[in-house]
Parts: C-alpha cells; sequence; structure tokens
C-alpha cells in the first residue's frame, strides 16, 4: 500500500527551491601609467587549489566565479621588436572573490610593455606653477589645500598648500593623469582631472574655479 504521507514529503520536497552556490562576476581593466587602456589582453589562468576556472573569462570578465581565493595571469599581446625575439607582457596576482562583483585595475610599467627597461635618463624635478582664479580665502583655522589624487594604482596622493594670493607649487615631477581638488576644510571647492604631460618640465597653469563649493552627494 502507497504511503501517501511520505509521497506528499516526496512532491513537497521536489517543489523546494535548491541551495546554489553564491558565484560572482570578474572584471580586470589592465592600463598603462598614462591611465589609458591596453586593449588586446586576456586572462590566461585563474587557478583555485583543484581548478582553473580561465575558460570562464572572454578576455577579462569572467562569470560564475565562486567564493574563493584564485592565483590570476593576464597576458597582453605578442610585441615584435625588430632583431630582438618577440616579447609577451604578462603579470599575475592574487584575488580573493567574495562579492556579486569584483572589479580588479592592474598598471603595466612601459618596460614590462616593451620586454626591457627603457633607456632614457630623466631630467631633474621641476616645480609645476599654479594658480587659482578666483582667490578663494581661509576661512578660520582651514587653510585652501591642493589634493592631486593619481589615478594610476600605488602612487601616492600629493597635498600642497595654496598662498593667499591663490598660487601653489607641485614638486617631485608628477606625471600622467590626475584628479585635482581644491579643499577647504570640508568644503570641495573644486575638482578637475588635469594631465601632466612630461614628469620633470617646469610648467605654469591658471585653475578657474567657480564661485560657490561644489554640492556634496549625501548617500545614507
Amino acid at each position: 500500500m502507497v504511503n501517501h504521507f511520505v509521497l506528499a514529503l516526496l512532491a513537497a520536497s521536489a517543489a523546494w527551491p535548491q541551495a546554489t552556490e553564491a558565484t560572482s562576476s570578474v572584471t580586470f581593466l589592465v592600463q598603462d601609467v598614462r591611465g589609458q587602456g591596453l586593449a588586446g589582453w586576456k586572462v590566461t589562468a585563474f587557478k583555485s587549489n583543484k581548478d582553473d576556472l580561465a575558460p570562464r573569462f572572454t578576455e577579462l570578465t569572467g562569470t560564475s566565479i565562486p567564493s574563493g581565493s584564485y592565483r590570476y595571469s593576464l597576458t597582453g599581446p605578442t610585441v615584435n621588436r625588430g632583431s630582438a625575439p618577440p616579447w609577451t607582457p604578462s603579470i599575475g596576482g592574487v584575488l580573493s572573490v567574495s562579492r556579486p562583483q569584483e572589479f580588479v585595475l592592474r598598471t603595466v610599467q612601459d618596460d614590462l610593455l616593451i620586454g626591457g627597461a627603457a633607456d632614457r635618463k630623466l631630467p631633474p624635478p621641476a616645480p609645476v606653477e599654479g594658480r587659482i582664479d578666483p582667490i578663494p580665502s581661509a576661512v578660520g583655522a582651514n587653510p585652501v589645500r591642493i589634493n592631486l589624487h593619481s589615478l594610476i594604482p600605488l602612487v601616492s596622493d600629493v597635498n600642497v598648500l595654496v598662498d593667499a594670493q591663490g598660487k601653489f607649487h607641485i614638486f617631485g615631477g608628477i606625471e600622467g593623469l590626475w584628479m585635482l581638488t581644491v579643499v577647504r576644510g570640508t568644503e570641495v571647492l573644486h575638482s578637475q582631472p588635469v594631465l601632466f604631460a612630461k614628469a620633470g618640465r617646469h610648467a605654469s597653469f591658471v585653475l578657474k574655479i567657480g564661485p560657490q563649493p561644489v554640492p556634496t552627494l549625501r548617500v545614507e
């Protein structure tokens, strides 16, 4: 005799949603030291302790990646170097996947891209002179300062003071794409991307800012 109670339990359990393993999408972006994205790169290895999930990637984007720790390798297009052997640039690292979306930005030095150290002599650093127009004034104990945040990973921020004439000097021979922000206490007076074309070259510029601080976006 069929046990109708058992059959009902079996039918109910089949209808229950089954637990699924949490997975993530993983995207890499490879850029040069000037912040320019590099085409033709792909994931050639994405290994856990037991599996290589590189086949789940299309170029630099992978889907259905389970949570865990992975060792990865990224490979760029082969470079023909005339009489020297062809060179294939590659970089690697370790990534812990734990969120629904993982985004990893990697910067490749120029000498790695060409397969050898660049044979050039850097000139001694010269300051870059800037002036803000109109001149913002300090408020209480809060001076006006410039914050430069590099869009290239692993390069530290630069902070400089603005004097009463609205002038400032940037030392150190910076180069590439930076986000420049004019700050006074908790106020952001201005924000703008700035491309410094050549490190070590003396230059000057005028920074035009608006009459009011930049509105603050509140996220609660």
